[in-house]
């Protein structure tokens, strides 16, 4: 519907208005602080549009817009509504804002769009490293365009813009207080290169101790000598194969293992942890992503008992 909505100028007006309002409400019920840093990322953002779409470009040359410049003004507004509505959120006792990190580049045909949480008005160290460590994470990932050589060394035709979707490296995260003095934070990753067939979507969990001001490693959250990644990996295989078709190659327990040992394939939540296996780690893209729940009455053998984690 939006694309659909996006395909004349004067329906381009009508929901940059749109959003603009929708922009205002967000910001009047905002302190002063927090509404100029929304403004500051709302500006970006008209900017990125009129660059990524071209809206210069279709407003002087014709009333009617090509697909490529439909999909792109569509996605566009689509995804500034959502932002804008969970811009603040209380999480347990936090009152936490989105910041965004925005790069693009039309010329090259790329973008960056980075969200990350900040805690307002930060009451000591640990809530002060919190801050700066989400803004070091995303600042981190949006770097990582040229490494993961996504974007073009140079610049594209216009023809080539119309053929193919724009690079893009996109990080959204989702947010949960899971104890007193921990922070959940689950990063969801997507990475596509022009011309490509689908992008790469991948998921990272990190545990935030407020407490030690730092992120948690395995030897923190589990207890020694547990061989704890065998046991998960005992307790994931049922859950696996009963999403996993027979057919499909690579799916072991040895694969199933690997993930598991990485820590950061862990996100922790108020019940229990989720293991997530992203595209081809142990199975086809078709597939698609996989997850393990293990609830804290099964994992609490295996976790550290000093760490609180869930109700008690």
């Amino acid at each position: 519907m939006l694309e659909r909505s996006a395909c004349a100028v004067d329906n381009v007006r009508d929901q940059l208005m749109g959003i603009d309002l929708a922009y205002l409400q967000v910001a009047a019920a905002l302190p002063a602080a927090e509404a100029d840093a929304l403004r500051m990322q709302h500006t970006a953002w008209a900017e990125e549009i009129a660059a990524m779409c071209d809206v210069e470009s279709m407003a002087a040359s014709s009333r009617q817009i090509d697909d490529s410049r439909s999909q792109c003004l569509g996605n566009h507004f689509k995804d500034w509504r959502e932002w804008l509505k969970e811009y603040h959120r209380r999480t347990g006792r936090f009152d936490v804002f989105s910041r965004s990190i925005m790069q693009w580049n039309r010329d090259r045909h790329y973008e960056v769009r980075v969200y990350y949480p900040q805690l307002s008005n930060p009451v000591g160290s640990g809530e002060r490293a919190f801050n700066d460590w989400a803004a070091t994470e995303a600042k981190d990932y949006a770097g990582e365009l040229d490494t993961l050589e996504l974007a073009r060394a140079q610049g594209v035709s216009d023809q080539d813009r119309k053929a193919d979707l724009h690079s893009m490296l996109s990080r959204e995260y989702r947010i949960e207080s899971v104890g007193n003095d921990l922070i959940a934070v689950i990063w969801d990753d997507y990475a596509y290169g022009a011309g490509a067939a689908h992008g790469i979507p991948s998921t990272r969990g990190t545990l935030f101790s407020l407490a030690a001001a730092r992120p948690l490693g395995a030897g923190d959250v589990f207890a020694a000598n547990a061989d704890w990644p065998q046991r998960a990996t005992d307790l994931c295989l049922p859950q696996l194969a009963a999403q996993i078709p027979d057919t499909e190659t690579g799916f072991t327990p040895g694969t199933v293992r690997d993930v598991i040992a990485e820590f950061t394939s862990w996100s922790f939540g108020p019940v229990g942890a989720t293991i997530t296996f992203d595209v081809y780690t142990i199975a086809s893209y078709a597939s698609g992503v996989n997850e393990c729940m293990l609830p804290y009455e099964v994992l609490r053998p295996m976790l550290n008992p000093a760490l609180s984690l869930g109700h008690g």
